[in-house]
């Protein structure tokens, strides 16, 4: 046989015949090579069913795999409790999986490592961009580029649609009916924010598209450093934080420029007017056409969403440092210090125009138009380049007006001082004042058990409002938190009755009626719906200008007895947009309790990781790691084991 082939072979050669060539496979090699890939991971993913995975989970294994990709365990600590659980008799397979990573614990370095290809071996929401930026290295204060991670929201909007459809539809309120019922209503009062707005000039329109929030804060992640955090959502979701908001980029405020945002943004706006089209571009943001070899070439053109679900930015959120030092709006303390209208901070202004003027029937200000914030921008930030975004989405929201060393903070603190030195300036007190503080406490903590508030301030002292040793050098202002703050008044009023009794002064009335006022405004807007029906805003206007009015003559008593309280400052201001804009929509609804627990959690988490790791490559360290986190968020079942948040829980 041997020799057969053998001669076989020969006759070939003397032939000049060539050897029969065998078909093969074409190799698929760079951008056709992912694209294939990708459909067979997508392909694969639908099989097996991302958002509910087969079979019983563990409760402690999905505690321990959030607060792993929280960053608040690391990952060996997260294995040992698994060991130590299977050996206390625990027996099930995700635990065991957990406890076996790294050989048991026998090799350390790979317990990271193999926790992710166990647990996360197909993670379908969208990999960090990445965006060469100029930056200062801390170290040594000089400039220069490093990348930055960021999520593209048509991104994740396209990616959730099509691997989370069930996610997709809570946070997005997609359920029929909702984003329908929402527009309906504000086109019923008449913001002038949707008035001639591109996204109106097609068909059934109200059914197709989400109105989004975008909110910015400052956070600090480590003792000498702070991020600057971006995240984006739904206006109308009401889930725990980490799922109402999605992380858009971080970074560190230490190695920021004038110029590092600026490629950022650059992309973010390219991305969020995708989202507002409902289209995956075809161009990149310069304009060129985007490279077969982009991971954003795949469905170039293709709608994001089968339904043809879009989103556009309709507000704005944050505080007002956020908006001054950020989006690069007007500073409280300029001499024109409001972006909603013209009122003036300055010597020699006009008595009717002033910052400071609580009177609405005196105040002349003229309220700009959404249509005049557009013909005229405050801000070249990019946002404010969007289609039909100006700095009339920009609203200010209660938590910080009212809550967070705001005007709850100047009434309660101006009202504990004259209680506490209740014979006014250079008179010698009866009472020690830090005692007749502790019977007032008293009476609080008792008003709070009648009452069944939960959220309760645990201490009272005269330092958070004022210095005991010199009482009268500075203005009061109690210094608690948001969510203290708001449960404090409702507990305060009926102390207040009891501690100035039937024959209470002009004054002593006054502080009631303002009290009383602006509690019952806030338990309004706590109770009412999106928006406010006539009567409601009606009945919040008027509680509105009773306070006002009350405090404007508090303000000027005190300063006629030299008590230095009841300060006007801009926050006063600010509150009379919120309490007229609130005709628009219930303030409740743009009020970031969520917003600030999401930072929060961001900020756990790029501390976990900032060990070892440059400041300028933090965020191509955090974005991996919350995409992991978010990933858990949607697949396991967490609200058994960490509980699921409410409006409550978020003030605490």
């Amino acid at each position: 046989m041997l020799w057969l082939k053998v001669c076989i072979y020969v006759q070939i050669a003397t032939m000049g015949l060539e050897k029969p060539k065998i078909e093969r496979p074409k190799r698929l090699r760079g951008w056709q090579l992912e694209k294939e890939s990708g459909r067979k991971k997508v392909a694969l993913e639908k099989a097996q069913g991302l958002e509910k995975p087969a079979g019983p989970q563990s409760g402690l294994a999905n505690l321990l795999l959030h607060l792993w990709s929280s960053g608040i365990l690391s990952a060996t600590m997260a294995r040992q409790v698994a060991h130590l659980a299977m050996e206390a008799g625990a027996s099930h397979n995700d635990l065991q999986k957990l406890a076996s990573a790294g050989n048991w614990g026998r090799q350390s370095g790979n317990i990271h490592r193999q926790i992710m290809s166990k647990f996360c071996p197909h993670v379908m929401l969208p990999e960090p961009f990445h965006i060469k930026v100029e930056c200062i290295d801390p170290k040594t204060s000089l400039e220069k580029e490093d990348w930055a991670a960021v999520f593209l929201p048509h991104l994740q909007f396209a990616h959730l649609g099509e691997h989370y459809p069930e996610f997709f539809h809570k946070t997005f309120c997609c359920a029929k009916g909702s984003l329908e019922k929402f527009w309906t209503g504000v086109q019923k009062v008449k913001d002038d924010r949707l008035a001639g707005h591109p996204m109106c000039l097609e068909k059934h329109w109200e059914t197709k598209v989400v109105p989004l929030m975008v909110h910015g804060d400052g956070v600090e992640y480590h003792n000498r450093d702070s991020l600057m955090v971006w995240s984006w959502g739904c206006m109308l979701a009401e889930l725990p934080s980490l799922k109402q908001h999605m992380l858009l980029a971080a970074f560190p405020k230490s190695c920021t420029t004038p110029k590092t945002w600026q490629p950022i943004w650059k992309w973010l706006k390219w991305s969020f007017e995708a989202l507002g089209k409902g289209l995956h571009p075809t161009h990149d943001p310069d304009g060129k056409a985007l490279e077969k070899a982009s991971g954003l070439f795949g469905k170039a053109g293709q709608p994001l969403h089968p339904m043809a679900w879009k989103g556009c930015i309709f507000s704005i959120q944050g505080d007002h440092e956020f908006y001054s030092n950020v989006l690069k709006l007007p500073h409280w303390a300029s001499h024109y210090p409001c972006w909603e209208c013209d009122c003036e901070n300055f010597s020699g202004f006009d008595p009717k125009k002033s910052m400071k003027e609580l009177d609405l029937e005196k105040s002349s200000c003229h309220v700009w138009s959404h249509a005049e914030q557009l013909a005229d921008p405050w801000s070249d930030h990019p946002l404010f380049q969007l289609p039909h975004v100006s700095a009339k989405n920009v609203r200010g929201d209660p938590m910080h007006i009212l809550f967070c060393k705001g005007v709850y903070s100047h009434l309660i603190g101006s009202i504990l001082h004259y209680a506490c030195w209740f014979e006014g300036p250079g008179k010698v007190c009866k009472e020690k004042p830090w005692k007749r503080l502790g019977l007032i406490f008293k009476e609080i903590q008792e008003e709070y058990k009648s009452q069944g508030l939960s959220n309760r301030l645990t201490n009272l002292k005269l330092s958070m409002f004022t210095d005991s040793n010199k009482p009268w050098a500075g203005r009061a202002s109690l210094d608690i938190k948001a969510g203290e703050a708001k449960h404090l008044l409702p507990a305060l009023v009926p102390v207040l009755e009891k501690l100035f009794g039937p024959k209470k002064k002009k004054e002593e009335a006054k502080m009631i009626s303002a009290a009383s006022s602006l509690e019952k405004l806030v338990a309004l807007w706590d109770q009412a719906d999106t928006f406010l029906t006539p009567a409601e805003f009606g009945k919040a206007l008027a509680l509105g200008k009773v306070f006002l009015l009350d405090y404007k003559w508090l303000s000027a008593w005190s300063l006629e007895k030299d008590r230095n309280s009841f300060g006007i400052v801009s926050k006063f201001h600010t509150f009379i947009h919120l309490l007229v804009n609130s005709q628009y929509m219930n303030p409740k609804k743009q009020w970031n309790f969520r917003a600030e627990d999401y930072v929060g959690h961001i900020s756990k988490m790029a501390h976990s990781i900032s060990f070892g790791v440059g400041a300028t490559r933090i965020s191509t360290k955090l974005c991996p790691k919350y995409r992991i986190h978010l990933h858990f968020l949607l697949t396991r079942d967490l609200e058994n084991v960490i509980g699921c948040e409410n409006e409550e829980d978020l003030e605490d």
